[in-house]
C-alpha cells in the first residue's frame, strides 16, 4: 500500500532529503555514505514529520525487492533507528508493513524494530505526545494495521463466499484459511502478516486479554492498551474512524 505523501513542488537536488531519496531510488548506496559524511541526518524527519528511514521505505515501495532491501540495510549501517517514530506515531515499521513488504519487515525486526511499539509511543511515552494517548478514534494495533490494509488491498474488504466465518477462528487458523484462498484465486498471500505474528505482533485484543488477566508483557507488548496508532494522513483505506481489522465474507 502506498504511503507515501503527494508532493506538488519540482524536485530540487539541492535539497538534501531530495538528494538523499534520489540516491536511494537509484540503489546508490555510494552516495548515500557520502552525503551522510557530508552532514545529513539519516535520523531526521521530513517536512510532514515522517522520520528518514519511513520516507525512503515509502519513497522505495514499487522498486526492485533487493534494491530496498539493500538501501534500507544500509541506512541502518549508517546510523538508522529502526524503532524511531515520526510525530503522528507512525514508524518505518508500520510503512513496510501497509506496504506488505516482508523482505524490509524482516530487515527492520532483525535490528531490533518492536511490532507492538506503536501503542507505548501513542500513550505518550518514549518521546510520543501526552495528548495521544486520549486520541480513541482507532483502537488498533499495528497488526491489526497491517491485517486491515491485506484484507483492503487484495480482496477489497471481502472474502470469497467459500470462505466461511471467521468468527471463533485463532488468528494463525485465519491466516491458514485466508493463506488458502490467495493460493486459490490468485491473490497476494499473507506472508507479511505471517511473518509478524512469528515476532510478537499482535493484535489489541489480544493485547487487553493479556491486560485484563493481569499477564506482564512479553518483550516488545504494553499492557496499558489504551491508545492505538492513527491512520496516515492522506491516505483512504482506513482514514480516521473506528473499523473492523478482519475481512468480511462476500455474498
Amino acid at each position: 500500500m502506498r504511503m507515501e505523501h503527494c508532493r506538488h513542488e519540482l524536485p530540487d537536488l539541492q535539497d538534501p532529503l531530495l538528494a538523499f531519496v534520489a540516491s536511494a531510488r537509484a540503489g546508490d548506496t555510494s552516495a548515500m555514505r557520502v552525503q551522510v559524511a557530508r552532514g545529513f541526518d539519516v535520523n531526521g524527519y521530513d517536512e510532514l514529520g515522517d522520520t528518514i528511514l519511513q520516507h525512503v521505505i515509502a519513497a522505495l515501495e514499487f522498486s526492485p525487492a533487493l534494491r530496498r532491501q539493500q538501501v534500507v540495510s544500509e541506512m541502518l549501517r549508517l546510523g538508522a533507528d529502526p524503532g524511531a517514530v515520526g510525530r503522528d506515531g507512525a514508524s518505518p515499521l508500520f510503512q513496510a508493513a501497509m506496504n506488505m513488504d516482508s523482505g524490509v519487515l524482516r530487515i527492520l525486526l532483525d535490528a531490533g524494530a518492536d511490532p507492538n511499539a506503536m501503542l507505548r509511543i501513542l500513550a505518550g511515552a518514549a518521546g510520543g505526545s501526552p495528548q495521544a494517548g486520549g486520541d480513541r478514534r482507532c483502537e488498533q494495533s499495528l497488526y491489526d494495521w497491517a491485517r486491515f490494509a491485506y484484507c483492503y488491498e487484495v480482496w477489497r474488504g471481502r472474502l470469497p463466499a467459500d470462505a466461511g466465518t471467521t468468527d471463533g477462528k485463532g488468528e494463525e487458523a485465519w491466516l491458514d484459511d485466508v493463506d488458502r484462498l490467495a493460493v486459490s484465486y490468485g491473490r497476494r498471500r499473507p506472508e507479511h502478516l505471517r511473518l509478524l505474528r512469528e515476532r510478537g505482533a499482535l493484535r489489541l485484543a489480544e493485547l487487553r486479554q493479556r491486560a485484563e488477566a493481569g499477564m506482564p508483557p512479553a518483550a516488545g507488548e504494553w499492557a496499558a492498551v489504551g491508545a492505538a496508532p492513527r491512520r496516515r494522513r492522506g491516505d483512504g483505506a482506513a482514514g480516521g474512524q473506528e473499523r473492523s481489522a478482519g475481512c468480511g465474507v462476500g455474498r
